[in-house]
């Protein structure tokens, strides 16, 4: 599947369950194998439904090898690539998904930091769902400064300082994420930058406190896409009448002249967003 100068992953089959895994062959001459068995041992104890599970731990006096759970889908670099003119909220919504997996990380026992975060680390499978993938470069949080293998782009500037590795770290690499994603769509520019340019402000204490911020920020950015939010006034759900039909899962809305003053006809939606009693009706182009 891979290769690096200090490691090879493959592809392999559980013989018995006729699984499908990841195996990582890591060369303890080229690594520090006590530091690779602590971090290794330390990602297996996560439980989250969108980071591959790790099975097995095992060495011999030349290398380290990872077993771990098999993430299909496609990368989202090669989501991007194939997707044509993605929208804001569409952004959003991945990187949402993405801070909520790095506040589980941040937040569990350990405090994990990922380091590491970038489109090809990031899976993107049938259902939609983001995972995040490839912890060889996580730390445990306690004021390391160790930077591990860097990715040109998206690594922070104190990985490469040698400064303290903090949450905001894997916040900027985010805010690069954002970057890659709102270039390929210029319309979206004005609307996301601002997000973007305070994930990667220089000075990491400048950036966003943590990912539940981010996310919150993202989740404003989404609701003023009027792009995609088709804004039908903000309709109260009470006002909604006896004869209006509503049905989600890529139907159609339909009503009378009795929603809130407004005839709803031929809308196809995804699903309402409710704000307290009101609610955006979302028209997906």
């Amino acid at each position: 599947m891979a290769k690096t100068n200090h490691s090879n992953v493959y592809l392999v089959r559980h013989t018995a369950l006729d699984t499908l895994r990841v195996a990582k062959v890591i060369r303890k001459a080229d690594m520090d194998s006590d530091t690779i068995l602590r971090e290794a041992r330390l990602i297996k104890n996560l439980k989250h439904s969108h980071i591959p599970v790790i099975y097995d731990i095992e060495e011999d006096d030349i290398s380290i090898c990872i077993i771990e759970e098999y993430i299909s889908g496609k990368s989202l670099r090669s989501y991007i690539n194939d997707t044509d003119n993605i929208k804001t909220s569409e952004i959003c919504d991945i990187a949402v998904k993405l801070c909520d997996i790095l506040e589980y990380l941040h937040n569990c026992d350990n405090e994990i930091i990922h380091l590491d975060i970038k489109p090809d680390n990031i899976i993107i499978d049938e259902h939609n769902n983001v995972k995040l993938i490839d912890f060889g470069s996580s730390i445990h949080k306690a004021g390391l400064t160790q930077a591990g293998m860097i990715s040109p782009g998206y690594a922070a500037p104190e990985q490469y300082s040698g400064k303290e590795l903090t949450y905001q770290t894997d916040i900027y690499s985010v805010g690069m994420v954002l970057k890659f994603m709102a270039d390929s769509n210029s319309t979206v520019h004005n609307k996301l930058y601002p997000v973007i340019n305070k994930c990667t402000r220089h000075n990491q204490y400048r950036r966003y406190k943590n990912v539940k911020a981010l996310r919150w920020e993202l989740e404003q950015t989404a609701r003023s896409d009027i792009t995609f939010f088709q804004k039908i006034k903000f309709i109260n759900k009470n006002a909604i009448n006896k004869t209006s039909s509503i049905a989600l899962n890529n139907t159609y809305v339909s009503g009378s002249e009795n929603v809130s003053g407004s005839v709803l006809e031929n809308y196809k939606i995804n699903s309402i967003y409710g704000i307290k009693n009101y609610s955006y009706i979302i028209k997906v182009s």
